[in-house]
């Protein structure tokens, strides 16, 4: 008997790329999907697609031997699920594990380990846009003293302890002083700070050769390189820095989703770092017509038609993420006079956010 195919989602990272994600499978009245909810307190419990919730996790600890209980428990007779490659952590996990995974009835759409890390590590994928002639800031070795402001970012995702660690933006004395005293500093490398206007360059790379790009500028986003709050189409994917990636990621021979990041500064395009999965404003492309998630279905055979791009203007805002950082104390970083776009039409930014539609409205409610 031939077995039936369901797409597995794990909810709980990287959620709002999620719900754009499922947004788009009820869209393509594409019903074959479960939810692996990642605790009670799950935000995907109080939308419309709690309903699809299979298993809800008791840990938020994950090996092989607890994916293989979540499998084993959600999966009937004849069925393989095909895994969602949502988050970074995830991920690395899923790339880890790949042939237990594989051996459990299981699909995972990434490339090979090495590919993937090559991409996602950030001084791996420094080296390759250096190679390529892709700008990157300049680099040094850790300064004695701070004159000025930088970047400190963590050469792979794990570093040789085994903690994972967010790139640190050193702004002042003190940011300099907590890196040398409170972090390990030889995992990390050390770039000149980039001022100036943020993009993200979009892509979906198929199996058979086909390549979806689109782009954004970004105009806000929360303190200490966060997530972004606010965003909007661009067209820097038809310039010569966006054809300039094409030719990277094909020679790598990579396939599926990735986005990039820009900074531009005095007519320079600087690479600031490379995420192959699901990325957070992901709800923009979709409202733009320009639906990677679409792209990626119709390349699997989950989708039997992909009508293609469009380009429509849209806008992408989360409001929640504007409370939680003035909740926090913290300051909303601004590109490119976003700070007067978002507070002369805050009504307008508002309503594109991302939870203000009647899948999500609870969430938009609670000022998620």
């Amino acid at each position: 008997m031939e077995k039936r195919r369901k797409i597995l989602v794990f909810s709980g990272y990287n959620q709002r790329a999620i719900i754009a994600f499922l947004r788009t499978l009820e869209c393509n009245h594409i019903s074959s999907y479960l939810i692996v909810a990642l605790s009670e307190k799950d935000d995907i419990l109080k939308t419309k697609y709690a309903g699809k919730v299979a298993f809800i996790r008791k840990s938020l600890k994950l090996d092989i031997k607890i994916f293989e209980e979540i499998i084993m428990s959600i999966r009937n007779e004849n069925e393989y699920f095909f895994v969602i490659p949502s988050s970074e952590y995830f991920n690395r996990f899923l790339l880890r594990e790949r042939k237990n995974i594989e051996n459990l009835g299981c699909e995972i759409p990434l490339v090979n380990k090495d590919t993937y890390e090559a991409v996602s590590d950030k001084e791996s994928f420094n080296k390759l846009c250096e190679n390529h002639g892709i700008r990157v800031p300049d680099k040094f070795m850790f300064p004695e003293k701070f004159s000025a402001p930088f970047v400190a970012k963590p050469k792979r995702y794990f570093s040789m302890d085994g903690k994972i660690y967010s790139p640190i933006l050193v702004r002042n004395e003190n940011d300099y002083k907590k890196l040398k005293t409170e972090y390990p500093l030889n995992n990390f490398f050390y770039e000149k700070f980039v001022s100036g206007q943020n993009f993200y360059l979009l892509y979906y790379f198929g199996k058979k050769g086909s390549v979806y790009t689109f782009s954004q500028e970004n105009l806000a986003q929360q303190a200490y390189g966060k997530s972004m709050v606010a965003a909007r189409t661009s067209d820097i994917h038809k310039t010569d820095v966006g054809k300039k990636f094409e030719i990277l990621f094909r020679e790598l021979d990579f396939y599926g989703l990735v986005m990039v990041e820009l900074r531009k500064d005095k007519e320079c395009y600087y690479v600031i770092e490379a995420n192959p999965r699901l990325w957070g404003p992901s709800q923009l492309f979709v409202d733009a017509g320009c639906n990677f998630f679409e792209a990626f279905l119709a390349d699997y055979g989950l989708l039997e038609k992909h009508v293609g791009f469009c380009e429509n203007e849209a806008f992408y805002f989360w409001n929640g993420g504007v409370y939680e950082t003035w909740g926090n104390d913290e300051q909303i970083q601004y590109f490119n006079h976003g700070k007067e776009s978002l507070f002369e039409k805050y009504d307008e930014w508002v309503r594109h956010d991302i939870y203000r539609r009647t899948d999500t409205r609870e969430l938009f409610m609670a000022g998620k």
